[in-house]
């Protein structure tokens, strides 16, 4: 199936700029949606909603997460304590992989696409291990 110009743009920057950089099982609506952006602008609408799409997610396990472990203090205080801790992380994986102080001049108009793609699939991974917790798999705390 053929790419538009603009996708492809994007996946040979990102492969560029972030070499570790492995996206996470997108939505079929940002798909559909880059499918046919063409600009920048537009690429950039589609990974929006596609972040908002994740945040969300990730909040709604996240809240599952802290209503089981209600019964146990110790346990909320140390999710939100890794919470902050992954927000943190997350942060600064960001601004490892554009290290330069001018963003714009060094990584071009891509570069807020590239940032709010990279947010959104450690979004969608940070949910993935959430997720886990809630399953019980023997190790661990059975939430």
């Amino acid at each position: 199936m053929c790419q538009n110009l603009g996708e492809m743009r994007f996946q040979l920057l990102a492969m560029i700029l972030a070499p570790a950089f492995v996206l996470a099982a997108q939505s079929p609506e940002r798909t559909s949606c880059m499918a046919v952006a063409r600009t920048t602008t537009e690429m950039h609408k589609c990974v929006d909603e596609e972040a908002i799409r994740a945040d969300a997610e990730l909040n709604r396990v996240y809240q599952e997460l802290l209503s089981r472990a209600a019964k146990n203090a110790e346990a909320v205080r140390k999710i939100r304590a890794a919470r902050r801790a992954w927000i943190g992380f997350r942060d600064a994986h960001v601004a490892s992989v554009f290290p330069s102080d001018d963003k714009q001049g060094q990584y071009g108009s891509i570069y807020p696409v590239c940032v709010v793609e990279i947010l959104a699939d450690l979004t969608r991974q940070r949910t993935a291990m959430l997720r886990a917790m809630l399953s019980d798999k023997g190790c661990g705390e059975a939430y």
